[in-house]
């Protein structure tokens, strides 16, 4: 005869809100950085660093207070700026640095368009990678320079405390 576990569909709700961000050494620049928003000095601000050091929970914790419209990298291949911006006065892409360097050439052209729409409308555009914009593989000068105008904050990977708190925040918020 075989046991049969009973598997109980605990949900988990995905906690992206500025409350659930952990700050901490490696990440407090970028934190400030993004607290300073409506008041960055250009356009665009790049967030860079490490898989796994909070980039994206950044991102999304701007994208909320801002109401950005969220771009995939993915995504960057068609479409036209209009269509993907809407009304938005803000943006972010995710993996811009990735969407760049694999690109048949649309993701910059549209990057470009995004950067240029945004700055017209008196927005903002936050993106996000690996490395610093200025590392970006970009063959289209315009918004290499772009790239390069843009603030850039380096986030680091969590330290051990950081990552104690994140497993703590993560057990509780599945009640264990």
């Amino acid at each position: 005869m075989t046991e049969r576990q009973l598997l109980f569909d605990l949900g988990h709700r995905t906690a992206l809100g500025r409350e659930d961000f952990l700050v901490a050494p490696s990440n407090e620049l970028a934190v400030a950085w993004v607290d300073r928003w409506p008041d960055w000095p250009g356009p665009a601000l790049a967030l860079h660093g490490p898989a796994g050091c909070g980039k994206s929970h950044l991102g999304e914790v701007w994208r909320a207070a801002s109401k950005a419209v969220r771009i995939d990298a993915a995504h960057l291949t068609g479409g036209s700026p209009p269509a993907v911006l809407g009304g938005a006065s803000a943006a972010v892409v995710e993996g811009a640095e990735t969407a760049l360097a694999t690109s048949d050439g649309l993701a910059p052209q549209l990057l470009l368009h995004l950067y240029n729409m945004l700055a017209e409308r008196g927005g903002h555009l936050l993106l996000t990678g690996r490395r610093p914009p200025v590392r970006w593989a970009c063959r289209l000068a315009d918004l290499r320079s772009r790239l390069a105008a843009a603030q850039a904050v380096a986030m680091g990977a969590p330290d051990d405390a950081l990552l104690e708190a994140v497993l703590v925040k993560q057990f509780a918020d599945r009640q264990l």
